[in-house]
């Protein structure tokens, strides 16, 4: 009997509720916005891969066995490397296939990968590696 007047007096006060509903929906709109940066970098990060990976073919198209310093997997990497920006240089891994030859008329391919992890702990994103593939006719 004397719960019935205590439950009822705490059903029916409604200070503080909009303090409540304020910590509910800001935490939640807190996760989406880090969720949304974190994608964000992952985007960003696949494309200056890209972009590096694109410069190193350029590198490897005009520099066939023709040239007076024709492009090696070593230079072609160093190349992509250089031209990663704000990515990890040293992380990234390029590996490049010369089909058949590094001769005029032939193709070239190249690889890169680049390890991505969040930042954020709280949203358990799974770390990733960022695959790239290029393909070019040597000149």
């Amino acid at each position: 009997m004397r719960c019935l007047p205590l439950f009822r007096r705490l059903v029916e006060n409604r200070k503080g509720a909009a303090a409540i509903e304020f910590a509910l929906t800001v935490s939640i709109f807190f996760m989406l916005t880090l969720g949304i940066i974190e994608i964000g970098r992952y985007v960003a990060a696949q494309q200056s891969l890209l972009s590096a990976v694109h410069v190193g073919g350029r590198y490897a198209v005009a520099h066939s066995s023709a040239s007076s310093s024709p492009a090696t997997q070593t230079s072609i990497q160093t190349v992509i490397q250089n031209a990663a920006g704000a990515l990890v240089a040293s992380s990234i891994t390029a590996t490049t296939t010369f089909s058949p030859n590094n001769n005029a008329g032939s193709t070239v391919t190249i690889s890169a990968t680049y390890p991505w992890t969040p930042l954020v702990p709280l949203l358990k994103l799974p770390s990733a590696t960022i695959t790239v593939t290029a393909t070019m006719t040597i000149l």
